[in-house]
């Protein structure tokens, strides 16, 4: 029991650790602070168990099922690559507690999706 604890327990951390990298990641390189970062990472992960569940219903092989989790990454850069274009590009040359505002209401409609 303490062993599946454990594994558990760095199973979460690594998850989160990955998106606290990617956080600092895109604050370091592109001076973006967003604050939907978590929300676009659940979007990903709800779009791959909904891709992946789709695909077992109609009964395809575990080879494909394993080709499909991608889908997740690909919404998640797609909706990502929209967010920015649209609604952070205007939002470079102004200062940072603009772009802390615009992600915060972000998060807060992407938390009631």
């Amino acid at each position: 029991m303490f062993v599946i604890h454990t594994l558990n327990t760095l199973l979460y951390t690594s998850v989160l650790f990955l998106i606290a990298g990617g956080l600092s990641l895109i604050y370091g390189v592109m001076r973006i602070l967003n604050l939907a970062h978590g929300n676009l990472y659940a979007l990903g992960a709800f779009v791959t168990a909904w891709v992946v569940g789709l695909a077992l219903e109609a009964g395809a092989p575990v080879a494909v099922l394993f080709l499909l989790l991608p889908a997740g990454a690909l919404a998640a850069a797609a909706c990502g690559a929209l967010i920015e274009r649209t609604l952070l590009r205007p939002f470079y040359k102004r200062p940072e507690e603009y772009q802390l505002l615009m992600t915060f209401g972000l998060l807060m409609i992407l938390e009631d999706l």
